[in-house]
């Protein structure tokens, strides 16, 4: 297994580690919903560049499929960071995370949802990871540059309508990672949450993942962006803290035959790590978006 051990939030963000990364300071004279409309534009100028880029580069390509994959990538790689320099830079959220990130080596990541940010947040922060995800039927099109990239970098589609038709392919999905020299990202929650709270894991996804890719499993815990569930709740999370802690990875030859006790462990710890960081930030009297 790769060594866990990697950059912290010194080398990420050039700040002491564990401290927070704050870029939204050339905008504070700005009003939240005058920030949240400016990052959602800044956003889609972003993801249709992007979008027009990767479809010239991927008719050039023709079949080469080595190309084509380092090319989709790629651009996912700059979409994630771009959009997350938005959010960090424009919405102002204060960063911080917490844990070892590694520097390179192939994962199973799994983790709580809390808004679509979670996304190119985690991109960027495991940028030596590749990240494939899991996604929701719905994003298979219509969503500039993401939808394109998850169709044909490897990812994968559920439906939630076909069990059956949803295991195939999140098993095809973990035995295909190898070809894209990814990292799997799975939300067991299945959605976001509407209120902050942590919803019950499902687990039959998660094995099928696991049980293909055969690679260690990392939790990780997200908080500080529930708000924001909706497009309409941005303005709530505009200057908002928020941390990101990566748990010790648990290796695939430590899981069980029978892993329900391994999945268990992991959903306690990331709801462990989520009062934790709550009790903390309520002690310290952080500062969340407006009410």
């Amino acid at each position: 297994m790769a060594d866990p051990a990697g950059p912290t939030a010194r080398d990420l963000y050039a700040d002491a580690a564990g401290a927070e990364d704050t870029e939204g300071s050339a905008f504070q004279a700005l009003t939240d919903g005058t920030r949240v409309v400016l990052a959602l534009v800044v956003s889609l100028i972003v993801a249709l560049s992007l979008e027009a880029w990767m479809r010239v580069i991927l008719l050039w390509r023709g079949r080469d499929e080595v190309g084509r994959i380092r090319t989709v990538n790629g651009l996912f790689q700059v979409w994630g960071r771009a959009s997350f320099w938005v959010g960090r830079a424009i919405l102002g959220l204060r960063v911080q995370v917490e844990g070892r990130v590694p520097d390179t080596g192939r994962y199973f990541i799994v983790s709580n949802h809390q808004s679509s940010i979670d996304v190119p947040m985690l991109i960027s922060i495991f940028r030596g990871q590749n990240l494939k995800f899991v996604a929701m039927e719905e994003l298979r099109y219509w969503k500039p540059a993401v939808s394109l990239a998850l169709r044909v970098g490897g990812c994968a589609f559920v439906a939630k309508q076909s069990l059956g038709a949803d295991l195939r392919a999140l098993r095809r999905f973990g035995q295909e990672l190898h070809r894209f020299d990814g990292s799997a990202l799975i939300f067991p929650e299945g959605k976001r949450t509407f209120d902050g709270s942590i919803l019950p894991f499902t687990f039959a996804g998660t094995e099928a993942v696991r049980a293909t890719a055969r690679l260690p499993m990392l939790p990780v815990t997200i908080d500080g962006l529930w708000k924001a569930r909706t497009l309409r709740g941005y303005r709530h999370i505009v200057g908002n803290r928020v941390t990101v802690r990566i748990s010790e990875p648990v290796p695939f030859e430590e899981t069980p035959r029978a892993p329900r006790e391994t999945y268990r462990r992991i959903e306690q710890e990331i709801r462990r790590n989520m009062d934790e960081i709550r009790r903390r930030d309520a002690r310290d009297q952080v500062p969340r978006g407006p009410r």
